[in-house]
């Protein structure tokens, strides 16, 4: 009877995890100024540590998460980065745009004296 009982519960508790349900967020990320697609920008979830993807070889990017809220983060080097809150209950299409971060360089000036 004992092991009849722990049987039950893991089976109950195995079909509650599979009963969580599970969307994809996907899209494409391009460069705001030309809009061609941008390989290898990277897309983390803001509330899932060490969750995230990056885009492939065509600017494309997909995200299967649990239902709920995020903040997807979208950034390239070089680029400003782009914040996008989502709730997920349901598939779901988000294309980014990435605009040019503006980088001021002081000036540098070498110097050398003649020996």
């Amino acid at each position: 009877m004992k092991y009849l009982y722990i049987v039950v519960t893991c089976l109950l508790l195995s079909i509650q995890g599979m009963s969580q349900s599970q969307y994809t967020v996907s899209g494409y990320v391009r460069d705001g100024d030309s809009g061609e697609e941008m390989i290898g920008a990277s897309i983390v979830v803001g509330e899932l540590s060490g969750t995230g993807t990056i885009t492939n070889a065509y600017g494309y990017y997909s995200l299967t998460l649990p239902a709920g809220s995020y903040t997807l983060k979208f950034n390239f080097i070089g680029y400003e980065l782009v914040e996008r809150q989502v709730d997920l209950k349901s598939n779901i299409k988000i294309d980014v745009n990435l605009a040019g971060e503006d980088l001021q360089l002081e000036e540098i000036v070498i110097q050398s004296e003649k020996p």
